[in-house]
């Protein structure tokens, strides 16, 4: 599942932007969908989730998402930033691993069991680790696919 939303032509290699803003509007780029949202329209959702509680999970991850009206299916993009960068200034984070994702807002159940089996597959074994140490985007969902595929035979 979740290497068809984080597809190889979304995962990117990223210099620090000055501000998540920054870095959202340049992941944003990659999640415009012709005839389905716009680019002001998606980075408004993401920055007000934003607003409510930060996205940054620890460990030097963040995972950004929002639900849209008007998205036929979850997209999302895998950003790897070399060196990290801050993303919270409040809570004091740095970030050098960043999953974006949108889904539609009339699945909602679909968007937690995303983020549940992300969270799952971070945790369980080295993904971080195999996506720092990627050195292109084939690689890097090459690890991501491995990963989902060990995680899946232990559920």
């Amino acid at each position: 599942m979740l290497q068809y939303i984080f597809t190889e032509n979304r995962i990117v290699f990223e210099t620090p932007a000055a501000d998540k803003e920054t870095l959202f509007g340049r992941l944003v780029s990659l999640l415009e969908e012709p005839g389905q949202l716009s680019r002001a329209e998606i980075l408004a959702a993401l920055l007000n989730r934003e607003r409510q509680f930060s996205t940054a999970v620890g460990n030097g991850i963040a995972i950004p998402h929002a639900k849209l009206d008007g998205l036929r299916e979850a997209l999302g993009v895998i950003a790897i930033v070399k060196p990290a960068m801050e993303y919270d200034s409040e809570a004091l984070s740095e970030v050098s691993l960043v999953f974006m994702l949108l889904s539609p807002t009339q699945n909602p159940a679909a968007h937690l069991q995303t983020l549940k089996l992300l969270a799952s597959v971070l945790e369980a074994g080295s993904l971080k680790q195999d996506l720092m140490s990627a050195t292109d985007s084939a690689g890097a969902w090459h690890a991501l696919r491995l990963a989902v595929a060990a995680v899946k035979k232990t559920i």
